[in-house]
């Protein structure tokens, strides 16, 4: 009978652990930091300089400080200047609507870029795009802070 009593017991014990670890493990996730597109943000947010840092295949690491203005051809485009770090005075161009950021097709010597981005609701930037050069293609994301 104790053995019994002894078998219940530790079925209980489990199930009282198991509850334990499904809460905690909840609040937990729940603390990781928010890193989703901030709908708020606004074209003038972006405005300003940005420290970014890029990676890919093909390129490599790449540290750049670019420049963001906005692009008087449209309410909702920005420039972004040294771009992965293309250069001072060499812009990519894009869009952005809320959080979300669109570079359509640019062309920059015999490379074209393409992609699309977010402001994230930490304040970073984040982006994914395509370089290519005619002979590769090199499949870049980058970050980038104030």
């Amino acid at each position: 009978m104790n053995l019994f009593k002894l078998h219940i017991s530790v079925r209980a014990s489990f199930k009282h652990l198991l509850v334990v670890a499904i809460v905690l493990g909840t609040t937990f996730y729940a603390c990781e930091p928010d890193d989703s597109i901030d709908p708020t943000v606004t074209r003038q947010d972006y405005l300003g300089q940005w420290i970014g840092a890029s990676d890919g295949p093909i390129g490599g690491p790449i540290n750049f400080t670019m420049n963001i203005i906005a692009s008087g051809s449209s309410g909702d485009g920005i420039r972004m200047e040294n771009f992965d770090g293309y250069g001072q005075g060499t812009y990519v161009s894009a869009s952005v609507s809320a959080g979300n950021i669109t570079i359509p097709r640019n062309v920059i010597g015999s490379d074209t870029i393409q992609g699309s981005g977010s402001y994230r609701s930490d304040g970073t930037l984040s982006f994914n795009y395509t370089i290519r050069d005619g002979q590769s293609v090199d499949q870049r994301t980058a970050t980038a802070t104030r």
